[in-house]
């Protein structure tokens, strides 16, 4: 299932409630957090070669460090992207990055 993907359907359906006000806008930033966060954990997922072991493994991913190896990218503390995978790589975890904040 690609939750990432409904969840950010979902925070493109929040951000067209009328009146636009202050929690219309936290609510649409929020899920749109949760969204790359279960984006970055269903395709490290999919790397894993026993796919009936992916559900479990999913469920071991944490915030806290996700967000820190996205800060370390995000604050350019390793060479800076080369090829095409890492700069999106490095796009995705400055989005992360920047909804948390």
């Amino acid at each position: 299932m690609a939750y990432h993907n409904e969840l950010l359907s979902n925070a493109k359906d929040v951000l067209v409630f009328k009146p636009e006000n202050q929690a219309t806008l936290r609510r649409a930033v929020s899920t749109a957090y949760y969204s790359i966060f279960h984006l970055l954990i269903f395709e490290s997922c999919q790397l894993w070669g026993l796919a009936e072991h992916r559900h479990n493994l999913a469920r071991q991913f944490d915030h806290n460090p996700m967000r820190t190896a996205s800060r370390l990218i995000y604050e350019n503390k390793f060479k800076p992207p080369t090829s095409s995978a890492e700069m999106s790589l490095a796009t995705v975890t400055t989005n992360f990055v920047l909804l948390h904040q």
